[in-house]
């Protein structure tokens, strides 16, 4: 099977952009106090922010889960370096910098993944609020 087709680069996509909105609306359906940092698109990654937790809370949490999300944007994973996209963004001083997390997904992330991760975001969001 081609993999860079443009109809499959479009179907991956589309399955990018439905994985984005089932995360966004279990969090919404749960009242759980978050936005989305940017816009939802077709892209690979999607940024949230949640008010109140530190995203080294969210990322150790889940971590502990089995889920590996990242704090920074993706030139500088692996680092402590804050998000210089959502400093750009938002302002240096925003509190979006040290409560967001970067969710990227890949071809073979599944349905039941996403559903099962959109869960245990929920469950955390809702332990940790304050």
């Amino acid at each position: 099977v081609e993999l860079n087709t443009p109809e499959v680069k479009e179907e991956r996509r589309d399955r990018y952009y439905a994985f984005k909105q089932k995360i966004v609306n279990a969090l919404k359906e749960n009242n759980v106090d978050f936005e989305i940092n940017g816009q939802i698109n077709k892209t690979h990654v999607l940024n949230l922010w949640f008010k109140g937790i530190s995203t080294y809370v969210i990322q150790t949490d889940l971590d502990l889960a089995g889920i590996a999300v990242s704090g920074g944007s993706a030139c500088t994973a692996g680092s402590l370096t804050p998000s210089h996209v959502l400093q750009a963004m938002y302002g240096e001083d925003s509190p979006r910098i040290a409560e967001s997390i970067r969710i990227s997904f890949g071809r073979f992330n599944t349905e039941e993944e996403i559903q099962e991760f959109a869960e245990a975001l929920v469950k955390m969001c809702k332990r940790l609020a304050k």
